[in-house]
């Protein structure tokens, strides 16, 4: 009958009884021990501490007078008293801690006094009538005046008395209805010793004002033995409750203040409980729940947390301090409606948040196992690994406020069971002794709750890969498979850098963002299926780990020379004194999702992730403009990118050849310029990133220009380098750097003794260099625009005589048809040249080579005919003819002219050297001398970082040749070039050895014959080794088409001309309109058959295959758990993928996988070794479509882009051979958007 409560008074025990019968009851003074003979008159068979209480005592005296006789109880032998007496104590205990404590705990008391001396109503006279007369003092009306009413979050808890001092009141328990908690209860029924459930600091404070209260009660003028005998008994009383608490805790010496407890108990004794210790300022210091962490005050509460905190601890919750004055054991979910106060608390300026607030209510996961590569690894992670999931951390941003990555990824953990994942977090909290703790809190996850995302990993890249001290850029990459469609792509999520100023346009399906600093934290977004009718939320967050980062070396310096060509730009470096070397792009990317097949893709978009290394460290000049919105300000990476063209991805080329720009380096408006500075930016960008990665302390950054260039295309390429890097530049004519290189070659101190003339014929200029003296130096430089494109056009005409395959014609200009054969010329034309020696008897061959060689022929021409010039005018002062160094891009035609064998004494070269010297008049020689650079194309780039020669104040004396060549100080006439043919101006007739300037050309040059250019086909056609019958033209004609150029420029601003001579203008109109190509007949390329019969095999196979497409989330994975097992499916992927990206030609080999789901092909088996497939993807891309070999395996609808869907009509079949896996026959699929 525990905690029974009994409302009648029990039957007297007639055996032992002490009771009067019969009498009527009256009120008599008794020895202190009545009690104990009272309580063996009745028959209760239950102890106090069973029943509760006793509340038949039949007077309002009763309550006070039984609480002091059990208070006071001096022989607690007997089971009734000793349970009364500890009962009594401890409700008396815990109200004179609540005294004491008031303010320290912030207690809700108030008193009213009970004042009977002056009140003359009836029931009044009854109550002083029958009032008891002894107290502390003798006072023998201290019951009529002394007495207050204590009242406990409001409601009557207890009175005062002259006597014990505090009295709990009769029906308390039942008034307070289960609501008086730690550490004043530990029932929350009745009032206990509070010793066990106080803080240290606490119990330092009780002791102190019980200490001043015995002082106090010592103190005080006690009349009569009786007061005495009380005032002893309560002084033992506080004694042993001073003890128990010393006993309990060991109490160090605390300073506490006493202030008034505002209760105003100023009538006799009850003054006695009229101070309380004063709280303490509340400190975020002193609370056991504050989260460790250096940004922001956060306390950590909720009704649970803190009482799991506590038994975590070992304390009871009534001890584990939350703020001042209050207690774990108080905190309830109604106090924690505002975050910056606990009930009507102030925080002051702290907050407390629930556990629960940082993270979300749902947790995302995707496929497959190890989605984030280069996430930090977590605890638990391998239950997850299991079920091919990755999650997608349910972390909210303030949590990621409050830690560092290491910290969160220290902290968090996961584990699961048949129904739940369970997400951990090792919360750091100061204690209860302040010196810190981990506490793990737990989240609960049920599987079936999980989202599910089923759409293929998007590709997500970081450029570049490290981090250093100084860095500040980096840029972030994100494409999903609805890459070029406006609306976002549903079923899949997003992601945006944490804690940095990045656009909010993460919601689109490719972006490319720049940053300030590394992400360490990507939030996620997830975009559900467009039938849920949801808007995108936040689901969580990706980790990063965090690059090493580099360090600078301050020994450790580049140089960096940019050749930013017509079609190719190359970059060399030297390292401090080191011979230059050309400087090959790594992908340098940080790879964020394993996006599979996808990420090879970058290159559309982006950074290449395979960028192949090229012996010259070049790459083909186009750009890639995203962004067509965007004209006035065409950002690097953003809105546009360096577009990396090779023979493989000619079809995507095509694809995009609206947004593609392969004429960069000549535009003259405003948008093309920008669009060359965006490319500029890029490549300083990433050969930037290729020094600061190895550590380099400072570049100094070199660029080169041809003179060809207008004054303002100069003054514009310039500015647009200087804004591209942080040291200021230099700049290098192209025919200077290319005769520093020349100088040099072969490692020699110099080769120019004897006179030279070095050409640096690129795709859109020929840079010419001559150099001459007994001490060499360049007596004269230029550039024209006659170079590669001309010198080529006839086999870029006829292009798929020498291919094998004719080029599309998808292209915006001609510039791109070019930039596609460049590209394949760059990694086939030794094949093309091995193969020209057995072509070279056709007739449609040697015409275009003839053309060719007319066209080189020319340049030559007019190289002799400037030499001849600077010779007369005594510049040139050697009478042998020089050495030519040839390089440059266009250095490769001669290989051509040769058809395809060796250039050394090949005979169709001698017209070459005929045409030259003719035109120069020196003809004191032994050998004519060509040499040719081993690397075309790298001299510009490496002959700017070069060593210098010895001479070099005088080998190159800008100022010198300008004065010496021309005189005035004028820059447009320093640009002048040789006008090579007879001109008129202004009426008056010119001679060829003229030289001609921008201002001629915008006054007006026209010519009436061509009799250099005469001279000059005479001398190409009597040459004894042609490819063909030599050269006829219509002089009319060509003279009317070379007045109509220079017509055209009549008038122009000087500043905007470029310099043409008369000569090469002639050989460009004779080149782009007299020679023909030849009309040859198509090459088809066998197109792939399908089967005539139809296979069907698997047939259930399949058909619960296409049903899988129809589920998503939850239903989708165990619908598919099911498929595999049901079908026994194994899987295998082509396993040469990277070597097919090279070589698309190349069979594919298939191996089978470890995982089931991470390969790219399903197989069930059908008859023995016989098996039918499908493919395992969720969107079917190019890359899949060739290097994956699903075109080769399936039939389908493909034409290019990303399919998100897709539909088995037939399965393929294979043969399982050992180990490899043998195509028996197609299948088909049909794709949809």
């Amino acid at each position: 009958m525990a905690n029974s409560y009994f409302p009648m008074l029990p039957k007297v025990n007639e055996d032992v009884s002490k009771i009067l019968k019969d009498q009527a009851g009256i009120w008599k003074e008794t020895d202190i021990n009545f009690l104990l003979g009272l309580s063996n008159s009745l028959d209760c068979g239950e102890s106090i501490k069973d029943m509760g209480s006793v509340d038949s005592i039949p007077d309002m005296w009763a309550r006070p007078l039984l609480f002091k006789m059990a208070l006071f109880d001096l022989e607690p032998t007997k089971q009734f008293v000793t349970g009364l007496h500890e009962k009594v104590r401890g409700e008396w205990r815990a109200l004179l801690a609540m005294f004491a404590l008031k303010d320290f705990k912030r207690l809700d008391l108030k008193a009213e006094q009970v004042n009977l001396f002056d009140d003359g109503a009836d029931l009044a006279e009854i109550l002083k009538s029958l009032a008891p007369q002894e107290s502390l003092t003798g006072n023998r009306d201290a019951w009529l005046t002394d007495v207050y009413i204590i009242f406990f979050n409001g409601r009557p808890l207890a009175l005062t008395s002259p006597t014990t001092l505090v009295t709990c009141a009769a029906d308390y328990e039942n008034i307070f209805d289960g609501k008086i908690f730690a550490p004043w209860s530990t029932n929350q029924r009745t009032l206990t010793d509070p010793i066990k459930f106080l803080s240290p600091a606490e119990l330092a404070a009780l002791k102190m004002w019980l200490d001043n209260l015995y002082s106090k009660i010592q103190r005080l003028n006690k009349f009569g033995n009786k007061a005495k005998e009380i005032s002893n008994a309560l002084l033992k009383c506080i004694a042993d409750y001073q003890a128990d608490i010393a006993a309990a805790e060991k109490i160090s010496p605390a300073n506490f203040e006493f202030v008034p407890s505002n209760l105003n108990l100023h009538a006799g004794i009850a003054r006695l409980l009229d101070e309380t210790i004063k709280g303490r300022e509340p400190r975020f210091e002193d609370s056991a729940v504050r989260l460790l962490n250096k940004k922001r005050n956060i306390l950590l509460i909720s009704p649970d947390f803190v009482r799991d905190f506590a038994r975590f601890e070992g304390v009871n919750a009534s001890q584990l301090v939350i703020w001042q004055g209050i207690s774990a054991n108080e905190i309830s979910d109604d106090k924690l409606a505002d975050n910056k106060k606990i009930g009507r608390v102030n925080l002051n300026g702290a907050e407390f948040r629930r556990p629960e607030d940082f993270f979300y209510d749902r947790m995302a996961v995707v496929e497959p196992a190890n989605a984030f590569p280069n996430s930090p690894p977590l605890t638990g992670y391998d239950s997850l690994l299991e079920k091919d999931l990755t999650p997608i951390l349910p972390i909210k941003r303030e949590l990621l406020n409050l830690f560092t990555p290491e910290d969160i990824s220290a902290r968090i953990s996961i584990s699961d069971d048949a129904e739940n994942f369970y997400l951990h977090f090792n919360f750091p909290l100061s204690g209860v002794n302040g010196d810190g703790k981990d506490f793990r809190w737990t989240k609960k996850y049920p599987k079936r709750d999980l989202i599910y995302i089923d759409q293929e990993v998007p590709v997500i890249e970081l450029y570049p890969n490290f981090r250093r001290a100084d860095w500040k850029n980096y840029y972030l990459y994100y494409e999903n498979y609805k890459s070029n469609d406006i609306s976002p792509a549903a079923d899949i999520y997003f992601v945006a850098p944490f804690a940095q100023n990045a656009e909010k346009n993460f919601l689109q399906n490719r972006f490319t963002v720049k940053l300030d600093n590394f992400p360490e934290i990507l939030i996620v977004t997830y975009n559900p299926p467009v039938h849920l009718g949801k808007n995108p939320v936040e689901v969580g967050a990706i980790l990063l780990n965090k690059p090493e980062i580099v360090e600078r070396n301050a020994n450790l310096t580049w140089k960096i020379g940019v050749d930013f060509g017509t079609s190719s730009t190359m970059i060399f470096y030297a390292e401090n004194q080191n011979s230059p070397l050309p400087l090959n792009f790594s992908p340098h990317l940080f790879q964020i999702t394993a996006s599979g097949g996808a990420r090879a893709q970058t290159y559309r978009n982006f950074i290449p992730s395979q960028i192949p290394n090229h012996a010259d460290g070049s790459f083909l000049s186009i750009f890639h403009l995203l962004n067509v919105e965007n004209s006035k300000n065409i950002r690097q990476l953003i809105d546009g990118h360096v577009f990396l063209l090779s023979s493989e991805n000619v079809r995507v080329f095509e694809k995009l050849a609206a947004r593609i720009d392969a004429n960069l380096k000549w535009q003259d408006d405003d948008r093309q310029r920008r669009k060359t500075a965006a490319y500029i930016k890029q490549i300083c960008f990433q050969a930037a990133v290729e020094a600061f990665s190895s550590g380099v302390d400072v570049i100094n950054w070199n660029f080169s220009y041809p003179t060809a260039f207008s004054s303002a295309q100069k003054v514009s390429f310039q500015e647009i380098c200087r804004e591209s890097v942080e040291n200021t530049p230099d700049f290098w004519a192209e025919s200077k750097a290319a005769a520093y290189h020349f100088n040099k070659l072969n490692g020699k101190s110099g080769n120019f003794a004897q006179g030279a003339i070095c050409v640096d014929i690129g795709a859109g200029t020929t840079d010419i260099s001559v150099i001459s003296g007994e001490s060499p130096r360049i007596i004269y430089h230029t550039s024209i625009k006659y170079a590669a494109r001309q010198l080529f056009k006839p086999i870029y005409d006829n292009y798929e005589l020498f291919a094998g395959e004719k080029i599309s014609g998808k292209f915006n200009d001609e510039t791109q048809r070019q930039a596609v054969i460049d590209a394949d010329l760059r990694e086939h034309s030794e094949k093309y040249l091995a193969d020209l020696k057995f072509k070279t008897g056709t007739e449609q061959i040697k015409n275009v080579l003839q053309a060719a060689q007319f066209a080189t022929a020319g340049l030559f021409h007019y190289l002799g005919e400037l030499i001849k010039i600077l010779h007369d005018y005594g510049h040139y002062r050697e009478k042998k003819i020089p050495h030519l160094f040839i390089g440059g891009n266009g250095a490769r035609i001669f290989k051509w002219l040769t058809g395809g064998t060796e250039i050394d004494g090949n005979i169709y070269l001698n017209v070459l050297e005929k045409v030259f010297v003719a035109a120069s008049g020196l003809e004191n020689y032994k050998k004519f001398n060509l040499h040719f650079s081993e690397q075309p194309k790298t001299e510009v780039a490496a002959g700017m970082i070069v060593e210098k020669p010895a001479n070099d104040a005088e080998f190159f004396d800008e100022d010198k040749i300008n004065r010496e060549m021309f005189g005035e100080s004028d820059e447009i006439i320093y640009s002048a070039v040789l006008a090579g043919e007879n001109f008129v101006q202004s009426g008056e007739n010119q001679s060829a050895g003229a030289f001609i300037s921008a201002h001629d050309i915008s006054e007006g040059v026209t010519i009436s014959n061509l009799r250099e250019f005469k001279i000059f086909v005479d001398r190409f056609n009597s040459a004894q080794k042609l490819w063909s019958e030599g050269i006829s033209f219509d002089a009319e004609e060509l003279i009317g088409d070379v007045n109509n150029f220079f017509v055209d420029k009549k008038g122009r601003d000087v500043k905007n001309l470029s310099v043409e001579p008369i000569f090469i203008a002639e050989l460009k109109m004779f080149l782009q309109d007299k020679i023909k190509g030849v009309q040859g007949g198509k090459i088809i390329s066998a197109e792939k058959k399908s089967p005539n019969v139809e296979i069907s095999v698997g047939e259930n196979f399949v058909n619960d295959f296409n049903a899988l497409e129809k589920l998503s989330g939850f239903s989708a994975r165990q619908a598919r758990e099911k498929f595999l097992r049901r079908y026994k499916i194994r899987a295998f992927s082509c396993a040469n993928v990277e070597e097919r990206m090279n070589r698309p030609k190349l069979a594919p080999k298939f191996a089978e996988t470890a995982s089931v789901v991470s390969g790219d092909f399903w197989a069930c088996a059908v008859d023995g070794n016989i098996f039918a497939v499908v493919p395992n993807l969720k969107t079917y891309t190019e890359n899949h479509h060739a290097e994956r070999a699903f075109g080769l395996i399936f039939e389908s609808n493909f034409d290019g882009g990303t399919y998100s869907k897709l539909r088995v009509e037939r399965a393929a079949t294979f043969e399982l051979l050992g180990d490899k896996w043998k195509l028996k026959s197609a299948g088909k699929i049909i794709l949809s958007r």
